[in-house]
């Protein structure tokens, strides 16, 4: 039997258990900063919205007669098609001209544009009597102070009588440009042909400007607009879309004209709205379509 007395096992076993007694704060205190940090974050959300997909703008090409206004026509677009997008109305667009080496002490022309419920923005844009203009477009992000990256477009002004080729992008664009492609289109513009492409079978504007980058990087071709459809979200272009193209050219210009194109769907269109076309490759006759078995084979010839 112990000899320890009462008073003092009372004393000791009050010790033990003092020092096993479970102590909350800390716990408490670690789950009410979780808590806090939970609140913010979603408080933060509630406030924010789901992530909006950045946007980019594309500055469309455009060809115009001597007498016509220029027009600066820009497309808003996101790059992440699959993000959400509440609206693309009501955007902020600058477009503004490029600053050349001798405007160190001139202001370059500037305007600031609301976008239409399409996302779009157009503005004439005088280019006095050059033959050739161009004009820098880009979204600004008031809220966020965030610019996009500049976007760059042409715009060309040429006689009305002007001899116009129209170049559909289908016949060039591929790993590497045709030798006879450039060859024969350089011929055609030391002939007096105005050449521009368009294209149709891009999905969504931010492919279309990989195309008309690669276009106008190729030193073989000769220098022109490179339009598509207004409507750029819809694609691939549909029928009426193309043949809208096609229609303004042909109606714009009363000089000779040829369309080269790679597809019978394109041939048949550009016939229907009463423009000369020559198709490449197409084993399929086109009534009233002049078939040429290559590039080289495209007549280039001014009467």
């Amino acid at each position: 039997m112990s000899d320890a007395k009462p008073d003092e096992l009372v004393k000791q076993l009050k010790e033990t258990l003092a020092r096993r007694r479970f102590r909350p704060m800390p716990i408490v205190l670690g789950v009410l900063a979780l808590s806090v940090v939970i609140l913010a974050g979603l408080a933060y959300f509630l406030h924010t919205g789901p992530r909006q997909a950045p946007l980019q703008v594309l500055a469309f090409d455009a060809v115009v007669v001597e007498e016509e206004a220029p027009v600066a026509r820009v497309q808003i677009y996101s790059v992440e098609p699959e993000s959400p997008i509440t609206s693309l109305r009501r955007k902020t667009v600058v477009v503004q001209e490029p600053r050349r080496v001798n405007q160190i002490d001139e202001k370059p022309r500037m305007v600031t544009l609301k976008s239409d419920d399409s996302g779009q923005v157009s503005i004439e844009w005088p280019i006095g009597k050059h033959p050739v203009g161009e004009f820098l477009a880009s979204y600004i992000d008031v809220e966020k102070q965030h610019a996009s990256v500049n976007d760059r477009g042409m715009i060309f002004v040429w006689p009305k009588d002007a001899p116009i080729m129209i170049v559909v992008d289908e016949t060039l664009i591929g790993e590497a440009l045709d030798a006879d492609a450039g060859a024969t289109l350089t011929k055609a513009a030391a002939e007096g042909w105005r050449i521009v492409y368009v294209c149709f079978d891009q999905v969504g504007p931010a492919e279309f400007a990989l195309h008309r980058q690669w276009l106008r990087r190729q030193p073989k071709l000769p220098r022109g607009p490179v339009l598509t459809p207004r409507k750029l979200l819809e694609s691939p272009a549909p029928a009426d879309s193309r043949r809208e193209v096609f229609a303004e050219l042909h109606q714009r210009f009363t000089g000779p004209k040829l369309a080269i194109v790679k597809t019978a769907s394109n041939a048949r269109i550009t016939q229907d709205v009463g423009l000369p076309t020559a198709i490449i490759g197409q084993a399929d006759n086109v009534a009233g379509v002049l078939n040429v078995a290559s590039w080289a084979d495209v007549p280039v010839k001014l009467k």
